[in-house]
């Protein structure tokens, strides 16, 4: 591991430990500083503020899962889900701090990137439709959001079940683009 990784994953780990004892909304980047032991200009020198931070930290915590099947498989999303729920602590208090919308944003962000990428090679277009891209950003946003709700309402649906669930709720044109790129018969798609 780097040097600059080793900072950053020493800034996530005392930023996760200080979230144990506080809601994040009432963290200062000066304190992460301090228990990390690390200068302003450090923490600043890799992140924007403690919300990027944040996301970092969800973005390690997924990239595990980080391929085309967390994606497009039903199985390998219920294994994200799995993840979210075997660290139910922590996700509990990132959903349920008002800055929410910042790390929301990222991962809605993220999504539709992959997503839009995804839809753009497989369709072979250079742009979707307006209203591939209106039922993209709502399927995302309604997912991102569920995805909280399912935290911190205590997980009371199983993993796999949210898994099919999701992908029941994914729109006609993207679930056959999923379809295809999952069984390698992308070329095939029609617009």
């Amino acid at each position: 591991m780097t040097l600059h990784d080793r900072t950053k994953a020493l800034l996530a780990d005392t930023l996760r430990m200080m979230m144990e004892q506080r809601k994040l909304a009432d963290i200062r980047i000066g304190e992460i500083c301090e228990k990390a032991e690390v200068s302003r200009s450090t923490f600043y020198y890799h992140f924007q503020d403690k919300y990027d931070l944040l996301a970092w930290i969800v973005d390690k915590i997924f990239l595990p899962h980080d391929s085309n099947f967390a994606f497009t498989d039903p199985d390998a999303r219920a294994n994200v889900y799995e993840t979210v729920k075997n660290d139910a602590r922590f996700f509990k208090m990132v959903y349920s701090d008002p800055g929410i919308s910042e790390l929301a944003g990222h991962l809605v962000e993220y999504d539709v990137a992959f997503y839009e990428k995804l839809a753009k090679n497989a369709l072979g277009v250079s742009e979707l439709t307006q209203e591939q891209a209106f039922s993209l950003k709502m399927f995302v946003y309604g997912g991102i959001y569920t995805s909280r709700d399912w935290v911190l309402n205590g997980f009371k649906i199983e993993p796999a079940v949210m898994s099919n669930m999701m992908t029941a709720c994914m729109p006609a044109w993207l679930l056959e683009v999923v379809s295809k790129v999952q069984t390698g018969n992308d070329k095939q798609i029609t617009n």
